[in-house]
């Protein structure tokens, strides 16, 4: 999960990616939904990782579901 567009668009991110933030970086997908404050300021954030996918939660909703990545040798 990140947050880098709450304060700037009242969105949270999250998906599946690996290979760090360079030129190995790799992605099966990711999604952003609506961020909602909540009255003790408090979040909790959940991944369900199973062989036939990923489903992300915030705050004990679904907020999206992935499908598992190809998973490829990343040569260095």
């Amino acid at each position: 999960m990140e947050n880098h567009r709450q304060h700037i668009d009242n969105l949270m991110v999250a998906g599946n990616i690996w290979g760090g933030y360079g030129k190995n970086n790799r992605g099966s997908t990711h999604f952003a939904w609506e961020f909602k404050e909540m009255a003790d300021t408090w979040h909790y954030y959940g991944v369900n990782w199973q062989p036939g996918g990923y489903a992300f939660y915030a705050d004990g909703e679904l907020v999206g579901t992935v499908l598992p990545p190809e998973m490829k040798h990343l040569e260095e």
